[in-house]
């Protein structure tokens, strides 16, 4: 999963009127842009808001937009970069998923402030005036992030099966080693010593 690899600022929601009548109040995307931290509570990406589907990965960063020429008068619009994994990817790389839907917690954790907790991706746009998503893994052109592999723990437990691993191919090592060592001389290299003796023997008899 491309966990390193972050969006460049795309438009996840305007504020007023939404496509499917909603409305979006500027202070809702004053108060997500002021509080949202990753660290307090990430807004993880979902397929149409669905959540069996697993995560498709998850919000880095929030800004605020208050200018703009497609802004209306006293419209203020949300950014966002983000960070999806291999299925948000593929589905990008297919058109598919292209729009976004903030979830919007009002008096979050009795905050008394709106908060993203999620965000979705559909195939049509919610939000008027959000733009279509579209990643890619450069930054420029001769840079590209490769994916991450989370290691796991170092604990006991996955050393142990480390150690039963080494002793397996040590003690095969040691099996190859002991079948491959040269037998001990055959009898062929000591038959001249046994001759000498025995032509000595000869030539001190009578």
């Amino acid at each position: 999963m491309p966990r390193s690899l972050v969006s460049y600022w795309k438009r996840v929601a305007t504020s007023g009127t939404t496509a499917d009548g909603r409305e979006i109040l500027p202070q809702e995307l004053r108060d997500i842009a002021e509080t949202y931290k990753p660290s307090k509570y990430t807004a993880v990406i979902w397929c149409d808001h669905e959540r069996w589907s697993g995560s498709h990965g998850t919000v880095f960063a929030v800004r605020l937009v208050e200018e703009g020429e497609d802004l209306e008068p006293g419209q203020i619009a949300l950014e966002a970069q983000l960070k999806p994994n291999d299925r948000l990817l593929q589905l990008n790389d297919q058109g598919q998923k292209l729009f976004s839907s903030i979830e919007i917690t009002p008096n979050f954790a009795g905050s008394g402030k709106a908060y993203m907790t999620g965000l979705g991706v559909t195939d049509e746009p919610a939000s008027l005036g959000t733009q279509e998503l579209y990643f890619s893994k450069q930054t420029h052109q001769n840079s590209f992030y490769a994916a991450s592999v989370e290691l796991g723990s170092f604990e006991a437990e996955p050393q142990s099966e480390v150690g039963k691993l080494i002793g397996l191919l040590t003690g095969l090592f040691k099996r190859f080693a002991t079948d491959a060592e040269p037998a001990e001389p055959t009898t062929p290299c000591n038959w001249p010593a046994r001759s000498s003796r025995s032509t000595a023997r000869t030539l001190k008899s009578p």
